[in-house]
């Protein structure tokens, strides 16, 4: 638990001084699940070196619902992120153009959930 807790902080410290620099702080809500969907979207298909805020608050969003990804399967794989997680993305804000990111992430767990790739468990 306390690992759990020390990780929380330094996650929580980093992107609030990542965004303190970022003019996207300044436009959206701190919190990225609370973003537009397409805001978001945007943010997932940037090329940047390294793991991106948006990227990092995805995992973060997984780990926090105790999902557990089959082998492969978990938006931490490549070809997972690049060919199902971003076009799946894609496809629900274009047809929730008024949603939030939280609520498409929620869609994506569910359909990975239905399609018997990821469990909720401890």
């Amino acid at each position: 638990m306390r690992n759990f807790k020390v990780s929380l902080l330094f996650i929580l410290f980093t992107s609030a001084s990542v965004l303190a620099q970022n003019d996207v702080f300044h436009q959206s809500p701190a919190i990225y699940g609370g973003w537009n969907c397409n805001v978001a979207l945007d943010s997932l298909n940037k090329k940047s070196k390294g793991i991106n805020n948006i990227t990092a608050w995805v995992f973060g969003y997984t780990y926090g619902k105790k999902i557990q990804f089959k082998k492969g399967k978990s938006p931490a794989s490549k070809t997972e992120y690049k060919d199902v997680l971003v076009p799946y993305l894609t496809e629900y804000c274009k047809k929730n153009r008024d949603s939030t990111f939280f609520h498409a992430m929620d869609s994506y767990v569910d359909f990975k959930l239905k399609q018997g790739e990821a469990v909720i468990g401890n």
